[in-house]
């Protein structure tokens, strides 16, 4: 199901050798029945893959999640796992329960390996609709403005100006693409959040 030449978007909750959870936006593609993740450095997310051991992988059905899992809108909600002790996020989508094979420094980022262990579909596909990529595009902005704003290396205002820029775009492709209220709340409070990153970057 999941297309080995591209990445697929997920909302994945990492377990570390604490057993202390993290849930994250992730991108991964698959290479045979080997799944990876690639990660930068500077983020709370490098630091927690340093010491992953296991990884539940929501690829949802709705975009919902993806906000929630960046702190956006409701509190994300969680279901256990079938085969491993990370929980799972508790919504409709492919679930993919996995363990960290390996973990490897390429070109300054960190690759984790993940064996799926078991997968399974939790309710039901639906059409895709220009919201869902819209609404990744802006969360994916907000993540790097956020990355930007809380750095202590010199900021390169033309790139965060630009992620902003990405950001006001992304959500009025969102306020065109549905009717959807939630949604229209959910990515103007990720656009809002994306003006405090501007500032807090001193580039506005």
């Amino acid at each position: 199901m999941l297309n080995p030449r591209r990445f697929n978007e997920s909302v994945t909750v990492i377990r570390s050798s604490d057993s202390s959870i993290m849930v994250t936006p992730l991108g991964i593609y698959r290479d045979n029945h080997i799944l990876y993740a690639d990660i930068y450095p500077g983020t709370r997310l490098y630091e927690k893959a340093l010491e992953a051991l296991e990884a539940c992988i929501l690829f949802p059905f709705s975009i919902e999640p993806f906000y929630y899992s960046m702190g956006i809108g409701d509190v994300i909600r969680f279901s256990p796992a079938a085969s491993i002790s990370a929980p799972c996020p508790a919504y409709n989508g492919l679930v993919v329960e996995a363990v960290v094979v390996s973990r490897a420094r390429r070109k300054g980022r960190l690759r984790l390996r993940l064996e799926p262990i078991t997968s399974y579909v939790r309710g039901t596909p639906k059409p895709y609709s220009r919201d869902y990529g819209c609404s990744i595009e802006l969360l994916i902005a907000l993540s790097r403005l956020r990355f930007w704003a809380r750095n202590i290396r010199p900021i390169d205002c033309n790139i965060v100006t630009k992620l902003f820029d990405t950001a006001v775009q992304s959500f009025d492709c969102i306020r065109h693409a549905t009717w959807d209220e939630e949604l229209h709340s959910l990515g103007a409070k990720a656009l809002y959040d994306a003006v405090k990153m501007l500032a807090l970057s001193s580039c506005a």
